[in-house]
């Protein structure tokens, strides 16, 4: 069984086309054999898949999570916003996007980045737009472990994927079930946030990521944690919804 990952998304296959295209190609040949089957954790990525590849043999499951950790009431002034990002690949994730988001907001913001620089030259472009703007305070502390992760969650107010791609979004799910709000792309399979008080946009729609930004940014501690319970509630019945699924259909 062949788990992509999201690789296979229109997203993703758009950064360095033509090498993805040769190899998607060449691949073909080797499906021909009865034995290949692939696993997709959404309708979504299942239909991009096909689409590129033609008829294959398939299962659809959302990924396991872990146990999730109670709701935390967090501590949320008016013009107070620490923001939080986890890099997996730069380029995919829109870094750069979001730091002309950043750069261009007079707000007082605590600009957390996680994860290892995948490309120096392209955080560096980021980091210099960044530091154009002195309101932001920018702190990067590279890869961490699941506990350190867990306490910085515990200790921002929005995490943000301005992403092209992404099959499921585990750095999502870790963000919602800690109690935070997020700021994403319209290219995950969590489009439907936007009905519990996140921000989903088109990634180059740069105006509309700073107005929620500023939202998130003027709140108090009560009206943060008004919108923060009904995403945990959301996101906590998703997984328990899930968990059945996966249950039933490996059942045998």
């Amino acid at each position: 069984m062949i788990a992509p990952r999201g690789e296979l998304s229109n997203g993703a296959v758009s950064i360095k086309k033509r090498k993805k295209i040769f190899y998607i190609r060449c691949f073909k040949y080797f499906l021909k054999r009865k034995n290949i089957s692939f696993h997709f954790t959404t309708v979504e990525e299942k239909n991009e898949a096909i689409a590129m590849l033609g008829n294959i043999k398939h299962k659809v499951a959302p990924n396991c999570h872990d146990k999730i950790p109670a709701y935390i009431k967090k501590k949320k002034e008016r013009n107070e916003l620490k923001l939080y990002i986890y890099l997996v690949s730069h380029l995919k994730q829109n870094l750069l996007i979001l730091s002309k988001i950043l750069s261009e907001i007079n707000s007082n913001i605590q600009f957390t980045i996680v994860g290892n620089i995948e490309d120096s030259s392209y955080f560096k472009e980021c980091m210099l737009i960044l530091n154009k703007n002195k309101l932001i305070t920018t702190k990067y502390i590279g890869a961490v472990s699941p506990e350190k992760t867990s306490t910085l969650l515990q200790d921002s107010h929005l995490f943000a994927l301005l992403t092209l791609n992404e099959n499921y979004g585990h750095a999502i799910v870790e963000a919602l079930t800690h109690s935070n709000l997020v700021l994403l792309s319209n290219n995950t399979p969590w489009s439907n946030l936007s009905n519990y008080n996140c921000g989903i946009f088109d990634p180059d729609s740069i105006d509309e990521c700073k107005l929620y930004i500023n939202k998130i940014f003027e709140m108090d501690q009560i009206e943060y944690n008004q919108y923060t319970y009904r995403t945990y509630q959301y996101i906590s019945n998703i997984l328990s919804i899930n968990e059945k699924f996966i249950e039933e259909t490996f059942s045998d």
